[in-house]
């Protein structure tokens, strides 16, 4: 409706058959005839949303001293990508001011410092929660491109042990030496006091790790020092 009318507005009242139409009258103005009515459709193709839109009356009355909350519609897209980049609420202000500086009609409705500051914070807090871990599910979900089971893995390919070598050594493959590999994830449900619950968790390594276990093992055979695998590096 912003996009359509710059005007806001609130919503007043259901009045369809099966409560799928919505009225919004406008806010700015007292007693005003302007409303909009949405009626949601049925949907013909799965994903879709269609709706009616009907726009009746014009603006009358005084006005209200209603004033518009959050960031227009119209900037939505780009104050969203600008929030998640490495610009600051003046920077993504100023960005805005500069491209639209010969659109007055635009830059009546440009975002204020604080809300792109408030909005990024929102949009970090949506991130987070995204990305939260809840379940075991969740957590296999995340560690699957990340599990290291076997050695062609470990060695990011069949390679000689030449070639291994120099992979361990390569400056210039610090990357791949310290990426984190998840050897594996694991769950334990349990009770308590009285309620079922569950607890889960993940072992990892680095190949810089695993590989320094090796140098020191080696390194202090001639002490009589030795070592055997327990099977964790499956």
């Amino acid at each position: 409706m912003e996009l359509y009318d710059a005007h806001s507005y609130v919503h007043r009242h259901n009045n369809g058959k099966c409560g799928n139409a919505d009225t919004y009258k406008c806010a700015e103005h007292h007693k005003c005839d302007r409303f909009f009515r949405i009626r949601k459709l049925r949907a013909t193709e799965p994903g879709t949303l269609p709706f009616l839109l009907v726009v009746k009356g014009s603006h009358s009355g005084k006005l209200t001293g209603h004033k518009k909350k959050g960031i227009h519609p119209a900037f939505a897209v780009e104050v969203d990508a600008a929030a998640m980049g490495k610009d600051g609420p003046q920077a993504i202000l100023n960005s805005l001011q500069m491209k639209y500086e010969n659109q007055a009609h635009l830059l009546r409705h440009l975002p204020t410092r604080t809300m792109t500051k408030s909005h990024r914070g929102y949009l970090m807090g949506k991130a987070a929660e995204a990305t939260k871990i809840e379940t075991f599910a969740d957590l296999y979900q995340w560690a699957s491109l990340r599990m290291c089971q076997d050695e062609a893995i470990f060695l990011t390919g069949k390679l000689s042990t030449a070639r291994a070598t120099k992979l361990f050594s390569a400056q210039n493959l610090l990357g791949v030496q310290n990426e984190m590999l998840v050897l594996k994830c694991f769950e334990h449900r349990f009770e308590e006091a009285g309620a079922s619950k569950e607890s889960f968790g993940l072992i990892m390594t680095t190949r810089r790790v695993f590989r320094n276990v090796l140098y020191a093992v080696e390194g202090q055979q001639s002490d009589g020092v030795f070592a055997a695998a327990d099977g964790t590096l499956e």
